[in-house]
C-alpha cells in the first residue's frame, strides 16, 4: 500500500512539472527554448523567468544582456539575489522571479503595484513599485 501511494504521489508530481512546463509564460517553458524563440518574449517574463531557482538560465541570461536590460553592478545584484530601492522592477523579477501576488493601484501620479513573495506559510516579502522602480521593500 505505500509502494502504491508513492507511485501515485510521484506520477502526480511528474504530471504538474509536465503542465507548469507546458505553459507559455512558465520559467521552465521559457528555459528550454531557443535563441530565436527568447528574443519574442517580453522583458519582464524574460526577467521573471531569470529569477525561477528552478530553471537552467545560461541561455536567458544571454538574451538579457543582448539586450542590455542590466549594468554591471546590477548583474551582480542578481547574482546574489539582492534588490534595492530605487532599481528598476526588471531587476527585481530577475532577482527573485515573479511574485506570487500582486495588486495594482492607479492614481493621479502613476501606476503604484504592491508585489508579495511568498517565504512561508506565515511570512511574505512586499516590495512596492511606482512607475517601474522599486520604492519600499518590507519583510
Amino acid at each position: 500500500m505505500k509502494r502504491l501511494s508513492m507511485m501515485v504521489l510521484t506520477a502526480g508530481l511528474l504530471s504538474s512539472a509536465l503542465l507548469i512546463a507546458s505553459c507559455a509564460g512558465s520559467p521552465f517553458r521559457i528555459a528550454m527554448m531557443d535563441k530565436a524563440e527568447l528574443r519574442q518574449v517580453d522583458d519582464y517574463t524574460l526577467c521573471g523567468a531569470h529569477g525561477c531557482k528552478f530553471v537552467q538560465r545560461d541561455r536567458i541570461a544571454a538574451e538579457i544582456r543582448r539586450r542590455g536590460l542590466f549594468t554591471l553592478e546590477e548583474w551582480e545584484m542578481i547574482k546574489e539575489r539582492k534588490i534595492r530601492v530605487g532599481a528598476k522592477e526588471l531587476l527585481l523579477f530577475a532577482s527573485w522571479g515573479l511574485p506570487t501576488n500582486s495588486n495594482r493601484t492607479l492614481t493621479a501620479y502613476g501606476k503604484n503595484i504592491q508585489h508579495i513573495y511568498r517565504i512561508s506559510e506565515y511570512t511574505n516579502n512586499y516590495v512596492y513599485v511606482e512607475n517601474g522602480k522599486i520604492t519600499t521593500i518590507q519583510n
